[in-house]
């Protein structure tokens, strides 16, 4: 939130006793600081401990002080308790207080940093005690704090540099608007300079996935220039092959391959485009282009361009800043800024997204994990400088393979242009794409912005459209043309949590528009779904998905139960707490479930999130340290970092795992007291497998032991109708999709279960080999059966496994239990 209260007006002035002849010298108060205790890192609410003595008085009042100039100029910190009436002694006595440095000293590096504490009473004061204060770390949470953002690419005259003050983060285009240091270091200051509360966070604008030194070069002069040449390896192309569309991008080799086509060029241009586009798969040799700039594209995840990034210079022979220059005083022109707005990251998108038709081809998903890497080492090298990805939402879609090496960690803001508003001038908004975003993209995001290491999401809307319609002269009050347009954009965008700003299609319009006419949020978020069981074919507009409220499944554990659930969505940041007590909730009596065990849990991305389906929640969290063979009932509720908190009534229970044997004899009594781990419907027509429907596990100290129910009975043969058993349980001993036989894209199995047996499996082999016949009952008429797995199979692969995955699979009509993910197995240690 930003202060407008200028810190200058706070600086204390001792002035003089005045007494009937003028001023006479105070005397002295009996009271000193004996010692100061800060922690060695500063970072937001900072416990500070001081110790005052004195001889004769009992109680003092204290004052704690700041200044930032080396001592020359004292200001009153702000601290969170009052420090009048302390107690003293003559050894001293030790208080505590909290001390907010973000708004006291801000978040850039100052060496001139002192505290002192300053015994008082009335206007008399005792012996002060300073000590040095080692500059803050306090970015990330000013970022955490922004209320409001600008985005300008413009040049920056006064007018710009007034608005851009009265933001909490303002993102400039150095290269574009040829802005000097010191206009950045003006809108840093904020409104007052004085006042570190309201310093501007400055983010730059960099390219990351186009060479944009490449523009207006053709591919010939590049082979003259020792820049463009590098080591001669490039242009480089996908090593997984040219039909890997799709495939999983976990291992990929960072460099991929030289192209087909030849090389010569340095080795982070790519010629993947080339290589669709040809009837025979071979790349030309030269580096593809963003055919509606011309720029170069690149491979961020070559280490090398990271190298010439990092050393690029405004006034070097490159022409344009990099991320040493644009980050520090010590490079370059110096520009100091809070971070970057990373640009250009699409060039990794999914393959699907573009063809050889499209107006600009981008065939370059294999350098997903190498742009993830490349935000992983700019944040390792530049720690405390913040980080705003730009579009490459589907890094943070389980849809798409780049999920499983999104680098969500590494980033503080995510960006989602056009969310509702785009920038045509034909059409208000498109009803297809705006639909999909708030049901089918936003959802997801969300997820992942409200995790413990998550980010802010950012939207940039454009008030451009029909003319009549909207103006982006209405921003900056010239205008009411498409005034409830704008309004509605605002709320739309700011109901899902999104720090929203609106421009004109160059974005170079400076406003306060949607600061200005911000909502209050006075309601606890509200349930959504990652699924969206609700979405349309196109051209139809995808409707919003079906809540899935509160705590959605339980995976009973050692000792321990694993939580499910979904998403809730609201103006500010989600958090989930989980309810539990051994006897039924009873709601009515106890709406706030005061009487229950309440604790935070964070949402932790579920282990079987693997694509999105009806049986597949985004969180999961366990609660540890229940009693085994006792029944447990749970509650998820939503929370925002205001403190509203909705109140939903969804209930599950379960019971967390002990070891326990079984009598593996067609007799299923000693399932009882064991918890369903996957329950599938009844979908598919009978058949010559089961058409799975409850699955349940439990392990003793020998054996894993498995129960599954089926709708329809079979044989485990197959017979009569099948010369073979139709019926297939997978088992991932490692809980890791990239190794083993590939059953799907969430199973890599090491064993596998079919009829009477056990067989081993490897990647890319299906049966490698028999390891044992199994206990198993019954063997005909099946609709329930029961079976068990020595364990020593399982640790021979994965020694001292503690999860595993399973897939059910009817391969007679395709069957799947999970329809996608998998069930998750946790063993109890022996």
């Amino acid at each position: 939130m930003r202060i407008t209260t200028g810190l200058a007006a706070l600086a204390i002035l001792w002035t003089s006793c005045t007494g009937s002849g003028g001023s006479t010298a105070c005397a002295p108060l009996d009271a000193r600081t004996v010692s100061i205790e800060i922690p060695s890192s500063i970072q937001g609410d900072v416990k500070i401990a001081f110790t005052i003595a004195s001889t004769t008085v009992a109680t003092i009042d204290a004052r704690v002080e700041v200044s930032r100039d080396g001592g020359i100029t004292w200001y009153t910190a702000r601290v969170r308790e009052s420090l009048t009436g302390l107690a003293t002694s003559v050894a001293g006595t030790r208080h505590e207080c909290t001390w907010d440095t973000l708004r006291d000293v801000g978040f850039r590096d100052n060496d001139g940093l002192q505290l002192r504490v300053v015994p008082h009473s009335s206007n008399r004061a005792g012996e002060a005690k300073s000590i040095a204060v080692p500059s803050p770390d306090n970015r990330a949470i000013a970022s955490r704090n922004v209320d409001n953002y600008m985005i300008h690419y413009g040049a920056v005259d006064d007018a710009v540099t007034k608005a851009a003050e009265k933001h909490d983060l303002v993102v400039l285009h150095p290269l574009t608007g040829k802005i000097p240091v010191s206009t950045i270091r003006e809108i840093q200051d904020g409104v007052d300079p004085a006042d570190p509360a309201d310093d501007v966070l400055v983010l730059a604008y960099i390219s990351i996935g186009e060479d944009l030194r490449t523009v207006g070069v053709n591919d010939d002069a590049m082979l003259t220039d020792p820049r463009f040449v590098g080591d001669g390896s490039g242009p480089r192309i996908d090593p997984r092959g040219p039909n890997a569309d799709g495939h999983s991008l976990v291992g990929v080799a960072p460099l991929g391959a030289a192209s087909n086509g030849g090389t010569g060029y340095a080795s982070w241009y790519l010629d993947d485009n080339d290589v669709d586009r040809s009837p025979t798969q071979t790349g030309d040799g030269k580096p593809d282009r963003n055919a509606h700039f011309g720029g170069c594209f690149v491979n961020a995840g070559d280490p090398a361009w990271f190298d010439v990034l990092d050393a690029m210079t405004f006034d070097g022979p490159d022409r344009m800043p990099g991320l040493r220059e644009l980050l520090t005083t010590t490079h370059g022109r110096g520009y100091a800024c809070d971070g970057l707005f990373l640009d250009t990251i699409d060039t990794c998108a999914p393959n699907s997204y573009t063809d050889s038709s499209s107006t600009n081809q981008s065939e370059f998903e294999w350098t997903a994990p190498g742009f993830a890497a490349f935000i992983e080492r700019l944040a390792n090298a530049y720690p405390g400088s913040l980080i705003l990805q730009n579009r490459g939402l589907f890094f943070y879609d389980p849809r798409h393979p780049h999920y499983a090496v999104n680098p969500r960690s590494s980033v503080d803001f995510l960006m989602f242009e056009s969310y509702r508003l785009n920038s045509n001038t034909f059409e208000t908004y498109n009803p297809y794409y705006y639909a999909d975003n708030k049901h089918n993209v936003a959802p997801k995001l969300l997820a992942e912005a409200n995790r413990h290491d998550g980010f802010r999401i950012v939207s940039l809307g454009y008030a451009e459209g029909p003319t009549g319609v909207l103006t982006p002269l209405t921003l900056t009050g010239q205008s009411t043309i498409g005034f409830d347009i704008l309004i509605d954009d605002i709320r739309d965008a700011r109901g899902l949590g999104f720090l929203h700003y609106l421009s004109n299609a160059a974005i170079d319009l400076p406003n306060t528009f949607a600061g200005d006419h911000d909502i209050v949020d006075v309601t606890p978020p509200v349930w959504s779904s990652t699924y969206n069981d609700n979405d349309k074919p196109w051209p139809e507009a995808a409707q919003a998905p079906t809540p899935r409220v509160g705590i959605q499944e339980i995976v009973s554990g050692p000792n321990s139960a694993t939580l499910r659930w979904d998403i809730a969505v609201d103006q500010h940041r989600v958090g989930f707490r989980a309810y539990y007590q051994t006897t039924p909730f009873d709601f009515d009596a106890d709406p706030d479930l005061a009487t229950a065990t309440m604790v935070d849990i964070e949402n932790n991305p579920s282990a079987t999130y693997v694509g999105i389906g009806p049986g597949i929640f985004a969180n999961e969290a366990t609660i540890q340290g229940l009693e085994s063979n006792k029944t447990y009932w749970f509650c998820i509720r939503a929370h925002d970092s205001l403190g509203h908190e909705e109140k939903n009534r969804v209930s599950m229970a379960t019971m967390p795992l002990g070891l326990k044997s079984m009598t593996i004899d067609g007799n299923f009594s000693d399932w009882t007291t064991v918890a369903v781990a996957h329950s599938d419907p009844a979908d598919v027509p009978d058949s010559a497998g089961p058409d799975w429907l409850d699955i349940s596990y439990a392990n003793d100290k020998d054996n894993l032991y498995v129960r599954f129910t089926s709708e329809n009975a079979f044989n485990l043969d197959g017979s009569p109708t099948s010369a073979w058993s139709r019926y297939l349980v997978f088992f991932d001993c490692d809980n890791n999709a990239s190794t083993g036989y590939a059953a799907t894209t969430a199973v890599g199995s090491e064993l596998l279960v079919t009829g009477e047996s056990l067989y081993k499996q490897k990647e890319g082999v299906f049966n490698d080999g028999l390891l044992s016949g199994i206990a198993i009952a019954p063997k005909t008429s099946v609709t329930q059966c029961e079976f068990a797995i020595p364990l020593s199979f399982i640790f021979a692969i994965a020694p001292g496994a503690t999860k595993l995955r399973a897939l059910f699979v009817n391969d007679d009509v395709y069957d799947y239990a999970p329809n996608a993910g998998f069930v998750e197995i946790r063993l109890v240690a022996p």
